[in-house]
């Protein structure tokens, strides 16, 4: 994917928990962050379900999404106009396996530029779930922190080259 396009689709998956701005330089980080980001660190088995919009300069197009989560094991389910055809991911955090239509590619997600050139994604894959729960991983380094000093959750950060954005906060049970 192009860059922009790029940074486009992962904004809009990130929006099946939310999006807010980044700004400036991080603020000391509260204790309630801290405890927060300990809490859904702990929080390994979860499931989200969502719609997915992909906007770019050339159109536009939507899909269901069902993620699965379940330690480093994940799946993603996808049906809609995207990609035409129904799409599953699953990934056991060293190989993706994309089942479209009827065609299979693992993929050995520690090379980076194999996932690029097979789909077309320049992402940090393994970043996703960390990202949908409102907490940047650990495998990459970590700027621009800016915590709501109402609620002590992550407003967004960067990671790599990438501005993660939260505008809102669900409540799931007893996570937020």
């Amino acid at each position: 994917m192009p860059g922009r396009t790029r940074n486009v689709a992962l904004v809009l998956l990130l929006t099946l928990l939310g999006a807010c701005t980044v700004t400036g330089t991080s603020a000391p980080v509260p204790a309630t962050w801290t405890d927060h980001r300990a809490r859904l660190a702990a929080l390994s088995a979860w499931e989200a379900r969502g719609k997915l919009a992909l906007r770019s300069p050339t159109g536009s197009e939507n899909a269901s999404i069902v993620w699965r989560q379940s330690g480093v094991d994940t799946e993603v389910r996808m049906s809609g106009p995207l990609g035409v055809a129904p799409t599953l991911l699953r990934s056991d955090g060293r190989v993706l396996t994309i089942n479209r239509g009827g065609d299979r590619q693992l993929l050995d997600l520690n090379d980076p530029a194999a996932v690029r050139t097979a789909t077309g994604w320049h992402f940090p894959v393994t970043a996703l779930p960390h990202w949908l729960k409102g907490t940047p991983t650990l495998d990459l380094p970590l700027t621009d922190l800016a915590i709501d000093e109402v609620t002590g959750l992550a407003r967004g950060f960067t990671q790599g080259d990438w501005a993660i954005t939260y505008s809102t906060h669900g409540q799931f049970g007893t996570y937020s």
